[in-house]
């Protein structure tokens, strides 16, 4: 059976004659020699009210230390303070709060433990603070800031109101924040995050994303996986340096894509899409919003029924079976193609307007088909299908 070692540091000094015995900070620590760095221990924190530091180390062994930032009193109990039972047969330590005493408030806990365990941290108060553990950890409605660095495993985060930073870690997420903001960087793992109220910031994921995030933004930079999934009812989703499948959505904001390979099936309702520099399957819709396509390889399926639509296609051979469908009911549309592109042109407008409604610098033969004034044109032997319509809004065609 472990053998609990119990220690109560009082320090004393005397400062320019003064007796500060009765004023003194006090530390206690219990020692568990024999929990090991296997990674079949689980340590259970609850209740908690102060800052806790957790360090895993490489060697087995487990120490707490907590720190009291409040005046010693003569005869006082301070075991009854915290509460720490080794349940050695299931092979769980507990640590959690005493309010026995109220006037002696914890300042801080800091736990050693070995790298491989497990953690359930529930319903404390205060900064946390997770540094180089691996295992399972599990975080339940933790009120305070959250630090968690250089972790392996899986990771849960549940109806947390804090602040949360995640960086350098093998880990797989499930992360759900109120009111805070949530940031990660440099994480390697499958990440599932709900945001309520706070802005979500993640710096080089390598690993499939999904993301739901209300009432905030979201930014991602530098993202590598098979498949992400980004929902929000916020104000601006930005994504840079992508390679990967993205399904996005942002009902009331904007979007803002650059540097991206890969499918995109992207929709807004009232916010605008903008996306520059992009090779692959493009599928874009917007109610009200407009679209603004840049340095786009691939090919295109946009439509917005009250925005205005612009777009600048570029061409490389790797790409094939590329085209470009492009359409909107009551805005403009202006498009600007190669000189050089080998492709079949078909532009579209209502057939109650008139052909100055389509200005192009490519030459158009139009006629009358399927109610729509039609302008075409076939250059260097016309491989690449293009098709734009505006019901009631301008058509502009360039070269360059």
């Amino acid at each position: 059976m472990n053998h609990l070692l119990f220690t109560i540091y009082i320090f004393c000094s005397t400062l320019f004659g003064l007796n500060l015995e009765n004023t003194s900070p006090i530390k206690m620590k219990y020692s568990f020699e024999k929990i090991e760095n296997e990674g079949s221990y689980k340590i259970d924190i609850l209740n908690l009210n102060t800052e806790i530091l957790i360090i895993g180390k490489p060697t087995s062994g487990a120490k707490i230390i907590v720190y009291f930032d409040s005046i010693i009193k003569e005869k006082q109990n301070l075991k009854k303070q915290l509460q720490v039972y080794n349940d050695e047969k299931n092979r769980v330590l507990t640590i959690k709060d005493s309010k026995n005493d109220e006037e002696n408030k914890k300042n801080k806990i800091i736990l050693q433990l070995p790298k491989n365990i497990n953690l359930k941290i529930k319903s404390c108060v205060d900064h946390l603070a997770i540094d180089n553990i691996s295992g399972f950890i599990i975080i339940n409605n933790q009120s305070g800031t959250i630090d968690i660095n250089n972790i392996i495993g899986d990771l849960d985060i549940i109806a947390a109101e804090s602040e949360i930073n995640i960086k350098n870690s093998r880990v797989n997420c499930r992360l759900e924040s109120k009111g805070f903001n949530l940031m990660l960087a440099n994480i390697v793992g499958k990440s599932n995050i709900s945001s309520f109220g706070g802005d979500v910031s993640i710096n080089r994921h390598q690993g499939d994303l999904s993301i739901y995030i209300k009432n905030g933004n979201l930014s991602v930079k530098e993202l590598n996986g098979e498949f992400s999934n980004f929902k929000s009812y916020g104000e601006l989703i930005l994504i840079e340096d992508a390679q990967t499948d993205i399904h996005i959505s942002n009902q009331l904001g904007n979007l803002y894509l650059r540097n991206i390979r890969g499918v995109i099936n992207a929709d807004t309702d009232e916010g605008n899409i903008y996306i520059d520099n992009y090779y692959g399957n493009l599928l874009a819709d917007t109610n009200s919003g407009d679209i603004y396509l840049g340095g786009i390889i691939g090919s295109t399926d946009v439509s917005s029924r009250l925005g205005n639509v612009t777009c600048i296609i570029n061409y490389e051979s790797s790409f094939k079976n590329s085209y470009h469908s492009i359409q909107t009911l009551e805005g403009d549309i202006n498009l600007t193609i190669p000189k050089k592109l080998s492709l079949s042109l078909t532009s579209q407008i209502a057939h109650n307007r008139s052909t100055q409604y389509i200005t192009s610098e490519i030459p158009l033969n139009f006629s009358l088909e399927d109610d729509k004034i039609v302008g075409k044109a076939v250059m260097n032997d016309g491989k690449i299908p293009i098709t734009i319509y505006s019901k009631n809004g301008f058509i502009d065609i360039k070269n360059y």
